[in-house]
């Protein structure tokens, strides 16, 4: 069974305490049909926490930065089931991408968590058998290999697109969102070099995006004021 990958819209963090590193969330929410018609049953992460949550004799789901296997950026301290969701606890790192992480989770930037894991039981539910793609999956069990935090697109070249096609609340989400960004910007305290570049690398595609809805003519910019998005990408890699 192939490594999959589910998040979790809405922005759904339920505490943050800056003094200690420790935030608290969901990974995962039960119920809801997904964009890939798929659906998380409650139980299905039992097993999983059972055998390799933080409080199992093989602690092994880790807390990832962007489902990246070498960027742990927290220690779970609480993994459970609720009737909304997968739950968690955790501790984030000392680590300079731990910091950065809590900072975007103070600010508010970071609104999104995902996992990966492995589809072991699931049903299919057809309305048409002449259509095998259209269908609605449930997921009855899983193995869980990690839940992630996640702020950036998921590729970082492009992290929005296609905003002339998305619906006003969409674009109204994206527009908060770059405010948030800009004033952590503005700040210039707590955050390394390499989530600084980040951020104004996003910032810069989402005001170009948001942009051309507005005019169809490209705003004129001083060459100095310019946002040299391929220059900011090759600092960062």
């Amino acid at each position: 069974m192939s490594y999959l990958i589910k998040s979790i819209e809405g922005g759904i963090v339920k505490d943050i305490d800056t003094k200690e590193g420790v935030v608290s969330g969901y990974f995962s929410r039960f119920g809801n049909v997904d964009s890939d018609n798929d659906i998380m049953a409650r139980g299905c992460f039992t097993k999983s926490i059972q055998e390799n949550g933080p409080q199992s004799k093989k602690p092994r789901i880790a807390h990832l930065w962007a489902h990246d296997s070498y960027t742990p950026i927290g220690k779970l301290m609480e993994l459970m089931e609720d009737d909304f969701g997968l739950f968690f606890r955790s501790k984030l790192s000392k680590s300079s991408k731990g910091r950065d992480t809590l900072h975007l989770y103070e600010e508010g930037i970071i609104n999104e968590h995902s996992i990966g894991f492995q589809g072991l039981k699931y049903e299919d539910e057809k309305e048409d058998e002449s259509k095998p793609y259209d269908r609605v999956r449930t997921f009855k069990e899983v193995k869980l290999w990690e839940g992630s935090s996640v702020v950036f697109g998921a590729n970082p070249d492009t992290p929005t697109t296609g905003v002339k096609d998305a619906d006003p609340a969409t674009i109204d989400k994206l527009a908060k969102r770059l405010g948030k960004m800009e004033k952590l910007l503005r700040k210039g305290s707590g955050l390394t070099d390499e989530a600084f570049i980040q951020l104004e690398l996003e910032c810069a595609q989402i005001r170009k995006e948001l942009h051309s809805l507005v005019s169809e003519e490209p705003r004129k910019h001083s060459e100095e004021n310019e946002p040299n998005i391929l220059e900011m990408w090759q600092q960062l890699t």
